[in-house]
């Protein structure tokens, strides 16, 4: 079962479509965070071997936390 999440991150900000989320959503920027800080390392002198996270990676992110704190006050 599919669910839609939805935050009210962009109000006042739908000029540039999705940059509001990338920089003002407070969960997106968390997420962010916590992705980046648990992303595996491995220099190869071209980059990272695993890559680098995307927005993707960061929406999952904020879909886990949100689901999370669903079951915390529930």
């Amino acid at each position: 079962m599919n669910r839609e999440i939805r935050l009210k991150c962009c109000e006042g900000n739908e000029k540039h479509n999705g940059q509001c989320l990338r920089a003002r959503c407070p969960w997106y920027i968390l997420a962010k965070q916590k992705v980046e800080r648990g992303w595996p390392r491995q220099p190869t002198g071209f980059g990272n071997a695993y890559g680098e996270p995307g927005h993707s990676n960061y929406l999952n992110q904020v879909r886990s936390d949100i689901a999370l704190e669903e079951r915390e006050t529930r």
